[in-house]
């Protein structure tokens, strides 16, 4: 969750652009539970990322429905990637550049917020404690214990790698 704007108004629109390419499997899932959120005036910003598997066809569907009225929902068809750009990075560009208010939240086209007030909870929480960045990390439900243990063995290389203990 990032802070584009330095200051809030109560009744500002909150964006979440969620980047998505060949997603196909995961993206109506992704995008119902967005629109579930309790948040008042979400906009949700999808860049359909050149997929090739339906995601997009998806996406238009979705777009269409009674539940996206309003602008609520938005989909970015992106068809070319341009010279020097990688694609999560112009994904991301992309979004944010129609994304409304102060705060957006960068997610992927295969990630899905199962509490519907976690937006709202996590703004009141960076605005509580003036925060201007907050890195929200998702909840891995259960999986393989061979999954599990490789997951937590990055986990640990990366707060050594990241030098974790000296942040404040």
């Amino acid at each position: 969750l990032m802070k584009k704007s330095r200051t809030v108004t109560i009744d500002e629109q909150n964006a979440v652009v969620v980047t998505a390419r060949d997603e196909a499997v995961s993206i109506e899932a992704t995008v119902r539970h967005l629109l579930r959120q309790s948040y008042p005036g979400l906009q949700i910003v999808v860049v359909d990322d050149r997929s090739t598997d339906g995601t997009g066809e998806i996406l238009a569907r979705l777009a269409a429905e009674p539940e996206a009225a309003g602008g609520r929902l938005r989909v970015i068809h992106n068809r070319e990637l341009p010279p020097g750009w990688l694609g999560k990075c112009h994904a991301c560009r992309l979004g944010a550049d129609v994304a409304t208010g102060a705060w957006i939240l960068f997610t992927d086209g295969d990630v899905v917020l199962v509490e519907e007030d976690l937006l709202a909870r996590i703004v009141s929480l960076a605005e509580r404690e003036r925060l201007d960045h907050v890195a929200v990390l998702p909840d891995l439900r259960p999986m393989p214990a061979v999954q599990a243990g490789l997951v937590s063995a990055f986990g640990e290389l990366f707060m050594v790698a990241a030098r974790a203990h000296e942040m404040d």
